[in-house]
């Protein structure tokens, strides 16, 4: 069952659009300048952003993104075919499967491109996109049924004493997880509510009844 994203639990920092809640860390992730550098707009189908955070996604836990724990790697396209990624030379393109999941990238290397996914299971999980560039790396909630768009490096940064945006793209990944579902506010209200109404109708019912008994 998927986790819905209308609580986000601990320090978390949350960008949609150009609002953002920032803080120094998320758990043991650390952002790379000590405020949110990520826009939803550097990824088609991203319904909010994290990031940029310092080192590779790769080589550490990412519990606390999102508030969510237990994110898991589904597929990491590079250019690398050590790793199982294919060029297509036609396109200029990379693609890796994984988990039954094939990620499409182009362009690795350069600042801007597109990306397509197949064999995602939205019904059964959420995902993340992370895109790594440089020293750091950002992360992308994607709304359910996304299949893929358009993709900018400008929510990642350079290293350097200066660092700046826009760095050539290391590697494009997607994570997954089952989470658990959270009720809505809205349905925590209604279920209240009901409860409320139903214990007040029991009570007046009750009345009644001891008044028909004395009559």
């Amino acid at each position: 069952m998927k986790k819905v994203l209308s609580t986000l639990v601990g320090a978390s920092v949350l960008a949609t659009g150009g609002i953002s809640l920032s803080a120094t860390d998320v758990g043991a992730l650390t952002l790379a300048n000590g405020t949110t550098t990520c826009s939803i707009s550097n990824l088609d189908g991203a319904t909010h952003c994290e990031g940029a955070y310092a080192g590779n996604d790769s080589n550490q836990s990412l519990d606390g993104l999102f508030g969510i724990n237990g994110w898991t790697e589904v597929v990491k396209t590079e250019d690398d075919t050590n790793e199982g990624n294919v060029f297509d030379s036609m396109d200029g393109s990379w693609s890796n499967t994984g988990m039954g999941v094939t990620l499409t990238v182009n362009t690795i290397g350069g600042t801007s491109g597109t990306w397509s996914a197949t064999g995602l299971d939205y019904s059964n999980y959420d995902y993340v996109a992370v895109l790594k560039g440089g020293p750091t790396f950002s992360a992308y909630k994607l709304a359910d049924f996304t299949i893929g768009g358009n993709w900018d490096t400008s929510g990642i940064l350079t290293g350097g004493q200066n660092p700046q945006p826009s760095p050539g793209l290391s590697h494009f990944t997607l994570y997954k997880t089952p989470g658990t579902a959270v009720p809505e506010p809205l349905t925590i209200l209604g279920a209240g509510a009901a409860i409320s109404f139903g214990t007040a109708f029991k009570r007046k019912l009750g009345k009644a009844k001891k008044s028909n008994e004395k009559a």
